[in-house]
């Protein structure tokens, strides 16, 4: 079972990203990461692994 993320700011962000990703392709949802300092293991795994994204890190 994936741990669930108890940080907000960082959960927002990589939700940010990830719809970012999904609308405006990988650059855009690399550069919303990046930007709000989500770590680039984070945004690798949620980005290029979406099997292993926590269930937090589903957007609608």
């Amino acid at each position: 079972m994936k741990k669930e993320r108890v940080n907000g700011k960082l959960e927002a962000a990589v939700k940010t990203g990830i719809a970012a990703v999904l609308s405006q392709g990988f650059h855009e949802g690399i550069k919303v990461m990046k930007d709000n300092q989500v770590p680039v293991e984070i945004a690798a795994r949620v980005i290029l692994s979406p099997k292993s994204r926590r269930s937090s890190d589903e957007v609608p």
